[in-house]
C-alpha cells in the first residue's frame, strides 16, 4: 500500500471508526478480530484501542471498553484465544473536541477508565498516534496516575519525527513506560539498549509497517540482530494488519528471510512476547501450557 503522509494514514481509520460507534458493533468487531487471529495461529494478544474515538455518537468510555471486552470474551469461548486491552490516549483531537489533543482532562479520564477495568481485561495504558506533533511529556500526568495505581504503561515512541531518540528516553524516564512501541533507533543505539535492558522495558518492533510508512527503508535499520543478542524482551508485531495488509506471519517471514534466521530465532521472539506480556502469573502459566499443547517448545 502507499502511505503518502501520516495524517492520511490516520484518516484511513475513519471508515472503520464510523461503524464502531454502537455497543453491538464494537463487540462484534472484537469478536470477529479474535476469530481472524485464531486462524493465524495466534493464541494471545493485547489489542490497543483508543476508546475516545468511539464516543462520537454519545457512548461513554466505559460503554466502549465494556463492549470491546464482551467481544473478546465471546471470542475466547469460541476459539481459546486470550485477548486483553491496552487503552490508548490518542494524541489528536476527536470530533467536536478542543483543537489540540487528548491531554487533560480526557487523558486522565482514559486512565481512570483503564483502572476501572483493570481486573476485567484491561492490562495497560498506552500512548498512540502522532508522536512528532505531540511528544510524550505532554501526557506525564496521566502516566504517573497509571503508575501510582499499579497499571502497566506502554508508549509509541521512536517511530516518527526528528526527536525519536529523545521521545524514547522521555517515555521511559518520565512516563515510566514498561513498553515501547516501534522504538526504531533502539537497535542501533547502545545507550538505548542499555536503558531498556536495565529497566526491563519490552520493545514491540513493527518492521513491515515501518517500511510501509517510510519510517525506515530497510529492516536492517531496526538492528534486530543486536536486539536479539541483548537482554531486551523484543518481539515482532504486525501493528495494524488490516490497514497495512500484512499479518504477523508476514512480519516474521520478512525478518527471518532478511537475516537468514530460522526456528531458533522464531521461538525466541515468541518466547519474548509471551514472557513480557501484561498478564498475571496465573495467566502466563495457563497460556504457556496452552502454547505447548499447540506445539510450542
Amino acid at each position: 500500500i502507499d502511505v503518502p503522509s501520516f495524517n492520511e494514514l490516520l484518516a484511513r481509520f475513519d471508515f472503520v471508526l464510523a461503524v464502531m460507534q454502537t455497543p453491538e458493533n464494537i463487540e462484534e468487531v472484537f469478536y470477529e478480530a479474535t476469530l481472524d487471529i485464531a486462524h493465524e495461529n495466534i493464541w494471545y494478544t493485547e489489542w490497543t484501542m483508543a476508546p475516545a474515538y468511539h464516543t462520537r455518537q454519545g457512548l461513554s468510555l466505559s460503554e466502549v471498553v465494556s463492549s470491546a471486552l464482551k467481544g473478546l470474551e465471546r471470542g475466547q469461548k469460541d476459539t481459546g484465544v486470550l485477548g486483553k486491552l491496552i487503552l490508548g490516549i490518542q494524541r489528536e483531537a476527536i470530533d467536536k473536541q478542543k483543537s489540540e489533543d487528548a491531554r487533560d482532562p480526557l487523558g486522565i479520564e482514559i486512565v481512570k477508565t483503564a483502572i476501572k477495568f483493570s481486573n476485567k481485561g484491561v492490562v495497560a495504558l498506552g500512548l498512540v498516534c502522532n508522536e512528532a506533533s505531540y511528544p510524550p511529556e505532554l501526557y506525564e500526568k496521566a502516566f504517573n496516575l497509571a503508575a501510582e495505581k499499579g497499571l502497566k504503561r506502554t508508549a509509541h515512541a521512536g517511530e516518527f519525527g526528528s526527536a525519536r531518540t529523545k521521545n524514547i528516553n522521555t517515555s521511559i524516564l518520565r512516563l515510566r513506560a514498561n513498553g515501547i512501541g516501534h522504538g526504531i533507533p533502539v537497535g542501533k543505539n547502545p545507550k538505548l539498549i542499555n536503558l531498556l535492558a536495565s529497566r526491563k522495558v519490552r520493545l514491540e518492533a513493527n518492521p513491515l509497517s515501518n517500511i510501509l510508512t517510510k519510517a525506515i527503508s530497510s529492516i536492517e535499520e531496526l538492528g534486530l540482530d543486536s536486539l536479539f543478542k541483548s537482554d531486551i524482551k523484543v518481539s515482532i508485531n504486525s501493528d495494524d494488519p488490516i490497514l497495512f495488509q500484512k499479518e504477523l506471519a508476514d512480519n516474521f517471514k520478512a525478518v527471518l528471510d532478511f537475516y537468514g534466521w530460522g526456528e531458533k530465532e522464531l521461538t525466541k521472539f515468541t518466547a519474548n512476547a509471551l514472557s513480557s506480556a501484561f498478564m498475571t502469573p496465573a495467566e502466563y502459566k495457563e497460556r504457556l501450557e496452552f502454547f505447548r499443547e499447540k506445539g510450542f517448545r
